[in-house]
């Protein structure tokens, strides 16, 4: 598989497919399908970077996460 050339901030991820955030930091976080990075920046604490090729698993990832019993967060999905 090719390497990606582009790393998105996941911030800008969340706003580019409509997602949210917090959802987002928690697939990224407690998942091995998606390759992350950490990005310095201006901030302390940095911020997670993802390649390219991860924006299409973000917007699928969700969609199959709220159709679970239970939903993302184990609340009933509407």
């Amino acid at each position: 598989m090719a390497r990606s050339t582009h790393i998105y901030a996941i911030d800008d991820v969340a706003t580019m497919i409509g997602e949210d955030l917090e959802l987002l930091h928690e697939i990224a976080a407690n998942t091995n399908v998606i390759e992350m990075a950490h990005v310095h920046n201006s901030t302390e604490d940095g911020t997670t970077g993802l390649p390219g090729v991860a924006l299409k698993c973000l917007q699928e990832l969700p969609a199959e996460i709220r159709s679970w019993d239970g939903g993302a967060r184990g609340s009933a999905s509407s």
